[in-house]
C-alpha cells in the first residue's frame, strides 16, 4: 500500500456528511457526458446535488464510480438510492430521510428498512443477477466481491428490523454510541464545533452559529435531526447499529443538516425565490430542519428525473482507494483485471474487477473528467492521491483532480502549500504534470471567509496574526501543459530533466516524505513505496537526459546516496526494503539482492527450481501475543523485520544485518498451506477471514516481501515490530524490539513462498501521466497567425516543437529556470535567422501567460519582402518577458529563451502576465461535434464552477440590515497585501497600477450597489474607459442570489458588450435613450480593467450557459481564423461568441424595450473573486483582532442579557452542555469596505461609517440622496 496503515485505530464512519454538498461537474462545460471518479465517496449528498445543480443545462451523460473502503458506507448508499428509484409509491420522502439519516426510526420506518433490505438480498445473488435486475441500469458494481460485502450487510439489515424489540440489541446499539461519543469528547472541542458548522450556514453562518452549534448536539444526543422527538417509539436504525462498534465511531462531527446549504434558512429570500421555506412548517420544526428538507426534497426529484431518463449511472466499489486507481491503471495499459492489490488493508482478498464491466465488451469508464478525492489527503497525503488518481485524468482542460486539506495552525498557509508534495509543489507540480491551477491563478470564486471568522472567534487570542487558521482547502489539480491554451492535440515535448539533477530532487523529497520516522505518534503518511512510486511516476512523465537513460539511472543514483557510509540509521534499516521495491517496480535492480547461490541446508527455500531476488514472508502471531501489544500502544503501524544474531553472540546490535519493510499486509484467521514447504510451489491461503479483526480472539496473519538474500544467513529471524517501536530505537540506539519473533525455519509461525497469500505476482504500478502527442509522433508544428494588432497572415511552414528543460538549483531542489530552444529548420526560418539585421523578438499572447510568441523579423517593410515568422513557446510556468534571457545561435540555427521561475508565488501574482489571469478559459475540442476539416472548440472554464443560476435562491434587497453579510464578504475579496495597495492609493488619491486590484474594486461596488448597501439600489452598470471611447459594456444585474456551494453569493445578470456592428446597426437607440432616464452606476475603468473583464466574459458567459454552442460559432473559428475565446480584445470587435446572445429567461430585465436589447445580451454569473488562502494572506493580524474584539463585545453583550433572553424564551430544548462562542462581524467602510474597529458614522444620518474623511467624500455622491432621506425621517 502506498500508505501506512495505523491498525488496530478506532476509526470514523463517514455514514453522514459533515460538509454542504457540492457539484461533481462544476469544473465541466455544460452538455459534456462526464465519467467522475469518487475516491472516498462517503454518503450520497454529492450524487443528489449534482443532479440538482445540472437543471436547465444542456443534457449530458453522466457516469459516476463511487468507491469507499468501507461497505456499510456502500450497503447504506444503495439502500438510500433504490428506495429513491422506486418513486415513493410505498416508502415517502420523510421515511427515507428518517431510514437514511436517523440513529433512531419507528416501527413503520423499520419495516420500510426490513423490505427494502430483504428486496436487494434477493437481487444480489451475482453480479449478472444485479446487472440485470431491478436497478441494473442505474446501480452496478464494478466487481462480485463488493456485491457480495454489502449483501452481507443487507441481510444484517434484515436481521437487526427483526430484532428491534431485543432489549439486548438496542442496549447493544447504546454502548456503540457511547464509544462514538467518547471518542469525540476526547479529540474535538467546541471551537472544532464552530468551525465545522460554519461552512454549511456560509455565507450568513455569523447569524446562525448559536442555532447550527444546538443542531449539531442534538443529532449527538438524540440520534433525530428534528428538533422535537415523536411520540411514537423509536428503535435502533440497523443501518448504523450494525456499522458501529468499538473501533468504528460515527466521525464528528455527522449531522445530516450540515450536508445541505443552510444559509437559506437565516437568508431574507424572495416571494419566488427557489428553496424558500415554508414559513408554517417551519415553525412545527426548526427553520435549519425545514431548510435542509426542502432542499432534500428538490435534489431527490432532480436525482431521480435523471435516472429515469437513463442518463445517469452509478458504479459502486468497496475497496481501498489507491488500490483501484492502480487497478484501473493497469487495466488501461494491459488490459487486465487484477494488479494484484489488496483490496483494503486489512485482508488478504485481491482487488479483480469484473470482466463484464472492464473487459474488451464493457463500459465502466477507466479514464475520468472528474476526480475527487474528499479528505483522504489528510490522512494519506496529497502526493499519494496525484500518483494514483493523475494518470487517469482525461487529455482536456477540464479534467480535475481534487483534492481537498485541512490547514492546520503553526505556519502560514503558502508555507504549507510549499510543502504540500514534500518538496518545492510547484516543482514538484510540474515534474507531474499536474497544476493547482488556484494557485497559478491566485483565485477562486468558493468562500471561505465565514470559516476564517469561525477560526478567529474560537482561537486564542495571542496567537492570531501567526497564521495558521483552521480552514478547509479544497484544490483542483489539471495537466499543467494544457495551461497554454493550445488544444490538447497539439504536439508537446516532454520537460528534459538531467538525471544527476533529479536525483537530487527527489533525494530531498524522500527525506521530506519520510521525516516522520523519529515521530512515534500517529502513523506516517509516506512509505518507501509511497515515494518509489512518486518517481516512477515523473520519470514516466518528464524525459530524463541524456537520451535513452530513464528511471534506472537515476533510481541507481540515488540507491548509491542512501548507501553512503554517513547514511541515517533509518535508511539503512530500510536499504533492501527500498531496493527491493525499486526493482518490484522496474526502477532499478541492485546487485545488493543477488540471492546468491542456494546449496546452504539451512535456507528456507533450497529446494525451489530458481532462486528469486524476492520472497513472500507469512507470519502467525497467536492472539496472546498481539493483543498485549496492542494493549501496550493503542493502535500500530506493523513493520516486517529480518535479522540474524552478530558473530559474538552478544545481541542484535549489528544494524548491518537487520532488515526492516514497510509494506505489511494483516489479516486474521486460520491459514491453510498447499504444496511442499520448501519447494516453490508452496502456497499460503486464509480461506475464511475473521470479519471480528481486532477486536476478536483469531491469530494475526502478516505477510511481507523480503530481500531472499537476507534470509539465507545462519540464525535469521523474522519478526513483527510497531512503528513506534522502530522510532524509538533511532531515538535512543539501544534496542529492537519486536513484539512477535520467530526463526526462519519455525514452521507453525514462518511460511516463505513466492507470492503473498491471495496474490499471483508483485503489485503493479504504472505511475506517470500518458504521454502528450510527442512531436516524433506528431506533425511539425506550424508558425502561428499573429494575436497582437498588426494585422498579418504568416505563411504555413513546418517547424520542429521547441525542447523543453529544467534547470535545478541542487541546493534547494527548486526548478529556477526552464529553457525552451527553438530549432529553426525551414529554409524560410534559417533565411531569417542568418540575417544579422532581422529582429528576433518575444511578445506576449492573448491566450495565456504560459505561452509567448517568437518573432523572428520584422513585420512591414518591403511589400515583396520576406514576412516575420511567428512560432509559439509554451512553457510550464508563467513567462514574464522581463526576467527572461534570449540565446541566438544564428549559425547553428535555433533561439533559446531562458524563462525564470518567480520566486514567490507573491511575486508571480504581482507579475505583469499573472495581474490579468484572473479568470482563465481554455479552448477544448467538442467531443461528437466536428466536421471532416476542424473539430469544434468550446471554452472550459478553469477556476470558476459552473452554476444553474435558476436552482439558486434569491436574495430580497428590501431590507439592508439583513444583508450587512454581504458588506463583509465582499470586503475580503481583497487579500490583506491588496487592502494595503488600496490603503496606499486612497491616501495618495491615485488608482492602483493593478488590473486585478481594480477589478475587484468594480466587482465590490456591484455587489453592495445592487444589494442597496452603498447608494441608491441600482443594478445597471456601465463600464467607462474615459481615455478608450466611453462606454464599452452595460452589465443588467437581475438579482443577487445565495451559492451555497461556494459559501458565497452570485450576480444573476446580463451583459452587452457594445460593438462596432451592434452601435451602427441602430437597433439599441432606443434602448439607450431609455437607459438616460434610469439610475446607472458608472464604473470607470482603465485600459488595463477594460481588458480583464473581457478576458473575463467568457468564463462567466460559460459557467451559466443554458444553451449549446452553435456550428457557426465565433469561438472555433471554423469559417477561418484562429480559435480564441475570448473572441477579441480589439476595441469595438466581438468579445462574446453570439450563440448565448438572447437567451434569457423571459421578462429578465424589467425596462421598457428590453425585448430588444436582450437580442444582444448574454446571461452572465459574476461572483466575488477571493485570493487563493495557498498563495497570500486573507486576513492579516491586525484583521484578526478587530474580528476577534467584536466577537468579545458581543459575546459579552450576549452573557449581560442572557438572563433576560432565558426567560422570554421559556422552556428550551435541553441538548446538554453546548459552548457557543459568540461570532459578530466589525462594520465596514461604506466606501472602501476596510474592515475596523474604529469607524465613524456619517454626522447627519449616523446610518453608515467611514474609515477616513476621503472615503466618506469620495462616497458623498452616491450617499447623498439616502441620506437626505435619512435625516427627514
Amino acid at each position: 500500500m502506498l500508505s501506512p496503515e495505523l491498525q488496530a485505530s478506532t476509526r470514523p464512519l463517514y455514514a453522514v456528511g459533515n460538509t454542504p454538498a457540492i457539484s461533481l461537474t462544476r469544473c465541466l462545460p455544460q452538455g459534456l457526458d462526464a465519467d467522475v471518479l469518487l475516491v472516498g465517496c462517503g454518503d450520497v449528498r454529492h450524487l443528489l446535488y449534482t443532479a440538482y445543480a445540472n437543471l436547465g443545462f444542456p443534457a449530458r451523460r453522466l457516469d459516476i464510480t463511487a468507491c469507499d473502503v468501507n461497505p456499510h458506507v456502500i450497503a447504506r448508499n444503495v439502500v438510500f438510492l433504490t428506495l429513491v428509484l422506486d418513486g415513493g409509491a410505498a416508502v415517502s420522502p420523510v421515511q427515507i430521510w428518517n431510514i437514511y439519516y436517523h440513529l433512531y426510526v419507528d416501527a413503520d420506518d423499520m419495516h420500510a428498512l426490513e423490505a427494502q433490505a430483504e428486496k436487494l438480498v434477493g437481487l444480489s445473488g451475482s453480479l449478472d443477477d444485479w446487472h440485470t435486475g431491478t436497478y441494473g441500469t442505474t446501480i452496478r458494481f464494478c466487481d462480485a466481491d463488493s456485491l457480495a460485502d454489502v449483501r452481507g450487510i443487507w441481510a444484517e439489515y434484515v436481521h437487526g428490523a427483526r430484532a428491534k424489540e431485543s432489549p439486548a440489541y438496542q442496549s447493544q446499539f447504546g454502548d456503540k454510541l457511547g464509544a462514538s461519543r467518547r471518542f469525540k469528547d476526547k479529540w474535538c472541542g467546541p471551537g472544532f464545533n464552530m468551525h465545522s458548522t460554519s461552512r454549511s450556514g456560509a455565507p450568513l453562518s455569523r447569524d446562525m452559529v448559536k442555532d447550527l452549534i444546538k443542531a449539531l448536539a442534538r443529532y449527538w444526543q438524540t440520534g433525530l435531526a428534528r428538533p422535537a422527538p415523536p411520540a411514537t417509539k423509536l428503535y435502533a436504525n440497523p443501518t448504523f447499529a450494525e456499522a458501529l462498534s468499538e473501533r468504528s465511531v460515527l466521525a464528528w462531527p455527522s449531522d445530516p443538516l450540515l450536508s445541505f446549504h443552510l444559509a437559506t434558512a437565516e437568508a431574507n429570500l424572495t416571494e419566488l425565490s427557489p428553496l424558500r421555506l415554508d414559513d408554517d412548517k417551519a415553525a412545527e420544526t426548526s427553520r435549519l430542519f425545514e431548510a435542509a428538507q426542502v432542499q432534500f426534497r428538490a435534489w431527490v426529484d432532480a436525482f431521480r428525473a435523471a435516472a429515469s431518463a437513463s442518463s445517469t449511472t452509478i458504479r459502486f466499489i468497496t475497496a481501498d482507494g489507491f488500490a483501484l486507481c492502480h487497478t484501473l491503471q493497469h487495466n488501461v495499459e494491459t488490459g487486465a483485471m487484477c494488479a494484484h492489490w489488496y483490496r483494503r488493508k486489512l485482508g488478504f482478498q485481491a482487488l479483480e474487477l469484473a470482466e463484464s464491466e472492464y473487459g474488451k465488451e464493457g463500459t465502466a469508464p477507466t479514464k475520468f473528467d472528474v476526480i475527487d478525492t474528499s479528505n483522504i489527503a489528510d490522512y494519506c497525503g496529497v502526493i499519494n492521491l496525484l500518483v494514483s488518481a493523475g494518470p487517469l485524468l482525461k487529455d482536456a482542460p477540464s479534467s480535475t483532480v481534487y483534492t481537498e486539506i485541512m490547514t492546520r495552525g503553526g505556519a502560514s498557509d503558502s508555507a504549507k502549500f510549499g510543502a504540500l508534495l514534500c518538496g518545492h509543489t510547484k516543482t514538484v507540480s510540474i515534474l507531474l504534470g499536474l497544476a493547482p491551477v488556484e494557485c497559478w491563478t491566485n483565485a477562486t470564486t468558493e468562500s471561505v471567509v465565514d470559516e476564517c471568522l469561525a477560526a478567529i472567534a474560537s482561537s486564542d487570542e495571542a496567537t492570531l496574526g501567526e497564521g495558521g487558521l483552521k480552514i478547509h482547502s479544497r484544490l483542483a489539480w489539471k495537466h499543467g501543459r494544457l495551461f497554454s491554451g493550445r488544444a490538447p492535440s497539439a504536439p508537446s515535448q516532454k520537460l528534459a530533466v538531467k538525471p544527476e539533477d533529479l536525483e537530487i530532487l527527489a533525494y530531498q523529497i524522500y527525506r521530506n516524505m519520510l521525516a516522520d520516522t523519529r515521530a512515534p505518534i500517529g502513523a506516517p503518511k509516506y512509505n518507501r513505496v509511497s515515494f518509489l512510486a512518486f518517481l516512477k511516476a515523473v520519470c514516466k512523465t518528464v524525459a530524463v537526459q541524456p537520451a535513452g537513460s530513464e528511471s534506472p539511472l537515476v533510481a541507481q543514483l540515488l540507491a548509491q546516496s542512501l548507501g553512503r557510509p554517513d547514511a541515517s540509521e533509518a535508511d539503512s534499516l530500510h536499504r533492501h526494503d527500498l531496493l527491493l521495491e525499486m526493482a518490484q517496480l522496474g526502477l532499478y535492480s541492485s546487485p545488493e539482492l543477488d540471492p546468491g547461490s542456494n546449496d546452504s541446508p539451512l535456507a528456507p527455500f533450497n529446494k525451489w527450481a530458481a532462486m528469486l531476488a524476492t520472497v513472500s514472508v507469512t507470519l502467525v502471531v497467536p492472539p496472546e501475543q498481539w493483543q498485549a501489544e496492542l494493549r501496550r500502544t493503542g493502535g500500530f503501524v506493523l513493520l516486517g523485520l529480518v535479522r540474524c544474531r552478530a558473530a559474538n553472540k552478544m545481541g542484535w546490535q549489528d544494524v548491518t544485518r537487520q532488515s526492516l519493510y514497510s509494506n505489511m499486509q494483516v489479516a486474521f484467521g486460520a491459514i491453510e498451506v498447499h504444496g511442499t514447504r520448501d519447494h516453490d510451489n508452496f502456497l499460503v491461503t486464509l480461506p475464511r477471514e475473521d470479519p471480528a479483526g481486532f477486536s476478536g480472539s483469531s491469530a494475526l496473519v502478516a505477510t511481507f516481501n523480503v530481500a531472499a538474500a537476507t534470509l539465507t544467513a545462519h540464525d535469521t529471524h523474522v519478526s513483527i515490530i510497531s512503528y513506534k517501536s522502530v522510532a524509538a530505537y533511532i531515538e535512543s540506539g539501544y534496542f529492537l524490539e519486536p513484539f512477535f519473533e520467530a526463526h526462519v525455519l519455525d514452521e507453525d509461525h514462518v511460511f516463505i513462498t513466492k507470492n503473498p497469500p491471495g496474490q499471483k505476482g508483485p503489485h503493479h504500478i504504472v505511475g506517470g501521466l500518458p504521454p502528450a502527442l510527442s512531436a516524433e509522433a506528431a506533425p511539425q508544428q506550424t508558425p502561428q497567425a499573429s494575436t497582437s494588432t498588426t494585422s498579418y497572415e504568416p505563411e504555413p511552414e513546418p517547424e520542429p516543437e521547441p525542447e523543453l528543460s529544467a534547470n535545478i538549483d541542487g541546493s534547494t531542489g527548486e526548478i529556477v529556470s526552464v529553457t525552451l530552444r527553438q530549432n529553426i529548420t525551414s529554409d524560410r526560418g534559417k533565411r531569417l535567422l542568418a540575417d544579422i539585421k532581422s529582429p528576433i523578438t518575444l511578445r506576449p499572447t492573448s491566450s495565456s501567460p504560459f505561452t509567448v510568441e517568437l518573432v523572428l523579423g520584422a513585420p512591414g517593410g518591403v511589400i515583396f519582402g520576406p514576412q516575420p515568422l511567428v512560432l509559439p513557446l509554451t512553457a510550464p510556468v508563467p513567462i514574464q518577458l522581463h526576467h527572461t534571457k534570449t540565446r541566438v545561435a544564428r549559425r547553428s540555427g535555433y533561439v533559446e529563451v531562458i524563462v525564470a521561475t518567480p520566486a514567490t508565488d507573491a511575486v508571480a501574482v504581482s507579475s505583469p502576465e499573472m495581474d490579468a489571469y484572473l479568470l482563465p478559459t481554455a479552448l477544448m475540442e467538442w467531443p461528437g461535434k466536428q466536421d471532416n476539416t476542424k473539430k469544434a472548440m468550446v471554452p472550459a472554464t478553469l477556476n470558476v464552477p459552473h452554476v444553474s443560476l435558476d436552482t439558486l435562491p434569491i436574495l430580497a434587497v428590501d431590507s439592508k440590515s439583513r444583508l450587512k453579510f454581504l458588506s463583509t464578504l465582499s470586503s475580503l475579496i481583497f487579500s490583506a497585501r491588496e487592502r494595503r495597495l488600496r490603503e496606499a492609493a486612497l491616501a495618495s488619491d491615485t488608482t492602483p497600477d493593478s488590473a486585478r486590484l481594480n477589478f475587484k474594486e468594480s466587482l465590490f461596488t456591484m455587489f453592495n450597489v445592487a444589494a442597496g448597501l452603498q447608494g441608491g439600489a441600482t443594478g445597471l452598470f456601465a463600464l467607462h474607459n474615459p481615455s478608450g471611447g466611453g462606454i464599452h459594456m452595460l452589465v443588467f444585474v437581475n438579482a443577487v442570489r445565495l451559492d451555497g456551494a461556494a459559501a458565497s453569493v452570485v450576480l444573476d445578470a446580463a451583459v452587452i458588450p457594445f460593438t462596432h456592428a451592434i452601435l451602427s446597426s441602430g437597433r439599441l437607440e432606443a434602448f439607450l435613450l431609455v437607459l438616460r432616464t434610469l439610475e446607472c452606476c458608472t464604473l470607470t475603468v482603465d485600459e488595463g480593467e477594460l481588458g480583464l473583464w473581457k478576458r473575463a466574459l467568457p468564463a462567466l458567459a460559460e459557467r451559466c450557459r443554458t444553451w449549446e454552442h452553435g456550428e457557426r460559432c465565433q469561438y472555433s473559428a471554423r469559417w477561418g481564423g484562429k480559435p480564441a475565446a475570448p473572441v477579441s480584445l480589439e476595441a469595438g470587435e466581438s468579445v462574446l461568441c453570439s450563440c448565448g446572445a438572447g437567451k434569457l429567461p423571459e421578462r429578465f430585465i424589467a425596462l421598457p424595450d428590453w425585448e430588444v436589447a436582450a437580442r444582444f445580451a448574454t446571461r452572465v454569473a459574476i461572483s466575488p473573486v477571493f485570493a487563493t488562502p495557498f498563495v497570500e494572506e486573507l486576513i492579516d493580524g491586525e484583521t484578526a483582532r478587530t474580528f476577534k474584539a467584536a466577537s468579545k463585545a458581543a459575546e459579552a453583550a450576549e452573557k449581560a442579557g442572557g438572563a433576560e433572553k432565558k426567560e422570554e424564551e421559556g422552556d428550551e430544548e435541553d441538548v446538554g452542555d453546548v459552548e457557543v462562542p459568540a461570532l459578530a462581524m466589525p462594520e465596514a467602510c461604506r466606501a472602501c469596505g476596510r474592515i475596523d474597529a474604529t469607524l465613524k458614522a456619517c454626522g447627519r444620518c449616523r446610518a453608515v461609517k467611514y474609515c477616513t474623511a476621503a472615503c466618506q467624500k469620495k462616497d458623498w455622491k452616491k450617499h447623498r440622496m439616502e441620506c437626505e432621506d435619512a435625516a427627514a425621517a
